[in-house]
């Protein structure tokens, strides 16, 4: 019996084994072709992509319009965007010359800018308890703003000696920055009025991305590929692994134990980092070629020209990688290929949200408003009269699918009273809306 108990416990540490370091094989699901991509992000079930004349949004979450295109956000100017980041309901987008500008996307239809900094032009940018930190900007730097007033942004430090062109923010207050030719560049931002460089790792290779994870950072070290260093004293970090991808390490995301390599012209590598001291190759996508240059040993033929993978981001279950094509770029939405795709609604369409009747109506002292969604979604919730005037809102950054009620009371946003009348109560979700009408009888 004991022989027995030991077989099958050493057959469970096997399957256990296989599944952690088990290849990822991942299939393409979807694929957009648009000019100059610069970054992508993902929010909800929404795909933001950055480059050409602004940020284009797309539907990743409704299999009936996948990578329908719902949105656009324009950069001023005309200008093109070079680095995005999202805290619904705004959006903080960069151009590396002209400078960021913030935009509120209550509204997906009518993005609506309230806000610009002149000064602050980067390649990416990143906001963290009232400050907006930039990087990568014409000609070079780090910038510092102060958007606790957000329509008018102060810049509150500045340093033209930085380099880089991108960033990781980590909870205990540092940055450390991918310094391309400097190496990591680590500063620690704990009085952002007077930050100050902690430490330099001067590394071989330029570096071109760094990401953390907990007491890690990721390193794309170009032509030496992911490196891996224990960063628990941020001031002395210690190499622990290191993985030779076989291209050039342009861009690393990690989730999990897994790091996902954007590796130049070698498409995407995945390294399996569940021991920091031991990566391994778990997987690897290489998109097809999509265009062809003339071969210079007979002008009459053409050959396949292989793309650029300069960006990857993971949205479970997505992976989501940009490849260059001299302009002509592509977007691919990946996903494991032994994932079947669960049912997902499109958290913007009218049956996935319900607004109910209000009870009682007519009323007189208050009225409860009730409505239903099925995924997790940004709310808000309007009353107007019949002059289209709105008189009381209620937002919520984002709800979980569930049932709702709030009541009224016929007051204005100021909490005063209201005349008798009709009015109309609106549920908003992103860019479509439900109403219902009201009767109010003092």
């Amino acid at each position: 019996m004991m022989k027995n108990r030991m077989m099958i416990f050493f057959l469970i540490l096997v399957v256990a084994s296989s599944q952690l370091h088990a290849d990822v094989t991942l299939k393409k699901v979807g694929r957009l072709g648009l000019r100059w991509i610069e970054d992508v992000c993902v929010y909800a079930d929404y795909l933001f992509v950055a480059g050409y004349r602004g940020v284009r949004i797309f539907n990743l979450g409704n299999s009936d319009h996948f990578l329908t295109e719902i949105g656009h956000i324009n950069m001023r100017e005309g200008a093109g965007v070079d680095g995005i980041s999202i805290q619904y309901p705004y959006v903080y987008i960069t151009n590396w010359h002209i400078g960021f500008s913030i935009i509120d996307l209550r509204d997906f239809n009518h993005p609506e800018q309230i806000a610009s900094g002149n000064e602050g032009g980067g390649r990416e940018l990143f906001v963290k308890d009232g400050y907006l930190y930039s990087v990568g900007g014409s000609p070079g730097g780090f910038d510092i703003f102060d958007i606790h007033d957000m329509q008018q942004p102060r810049l509150i430090f500045e340093d033209y000696q930085n380099s880089a062109e991108q960033f990781s923010f980590t909870s205990t207050n540092y940055i450390y920055f991918a310094n391309y030719y400097r190496g990591v560049d680590i500063w620690n931002v704990a009085d952002v009025h007077n930050p100050y460089q902690a430490a330099l790792l001067d590394l071989e290779a330029r570096v071109r991305d760094v990401e953390i994870q907990g007491d890690y950072a990721y390193v794309a070290n170009d032509t030496l590929g992911l490196r891996i260093f224990n960063i628990t004293n941020p001031e002395s970090p210690q190499e622990r692994g290191h993985y030779d991808t076989p291209g050039t390490a342009n861009h690393v995301y990690v989730s999990d134990t897994l790091a996902y390599v954007a590796d130049g012209y070698n498409g995407l590598q995945i390294v399996n980092i569940s021991d920091p001291k031991q990566p391994h190759l778990a997987g690897s996508y290489d998109p097809p070629n999509l265009s062809y240059r003339t071969d210079p040993s007979d002008p009459e033929k053409n050959i396949p020209f292989p793309g650029f993978t300069s960006c990857v981001y993971v949205h479970d279950p997505y992976v989501i990688i940009v490849e260059r094509n001299r302009g002509d770029d592509y977007v691919y939405v990946l996903m494991p290929e032994n994932l079947v795709p669960k049912p997902n609604y499109d958290l913007a369409t009218p049956h996935n949200f319900t607004l109910h009747p209000n009870y009682p109506n007519p009323f007189n002292a208050q009225t409860t408003i009730s409505y239903d969604l099925r995924g997790d979604v940004p709310v808000t919730i309007c009353i107007y009269n019949v002059q289209g005037q709105r008189i009381r809102q209620w937002e919520y950054a984002l709800q979980p699918a569930g049932s709702y009620t709030l009541v009224w009371d016929g007051t204005d946003q100021h909490h005063q009273p209201v005349a008798s009348g009709v009015y109309l109560c609106e549920l908003k979700i992103r860019y479509l809306s439900t109403s219902i009408s009201m009767v109010l009888l003092r």
